[in-house]
């Protein structure tokens, strides 16, 4: 139970992920995958843990807006390889601290 305690209470650094990878083959699953990690970010929030911040990765979806998100710094990114390809390809993104990686088929 303390390591717990001690969990919760580290502090989630901004520009140091992201630590997570989801890589879906189609827009709307990506759409899918990262409304159902919202979804499970809320009753973390409220039960003390740290916010972990999410970006969603897709063509379609305006890259200014993506790299505002990316400032802020980001831990766990779902998106389409295109957009990702694109996004590491420009040097915005970086998979340097990527710990977990999982494909998400359709």
């Amino acid at each position: 139970m303390v390591a717990m305690q001690e969990e919760i209470q580290m502090p989630i650094v901004p520009h140091q992920g992201p630590f997570g990878l989801i890589i879906c083959l189609s827009r709307e699953l990506a759409k899918q995958i990262y409304e159902v990690v919202e979804e499970y970010m809320v009753p973390m929030r409220h039960a003390g843990y740290p916010k972990i911040r999410l970006l969603l990765c897709i063509d379609g979806v305006d890259m200014c807006l993506q790299l505002d998100i990316i400032r802020e710094g980001v831990h766990i990114v779902v998106g389409t390889p295109g957009r990702l390809k694109d996004m590491l390809a420009k040097k915005k993104i970086n998979l340097n601290n990527c710990t977990y990686l999982t494909y998400a088929f359709t």
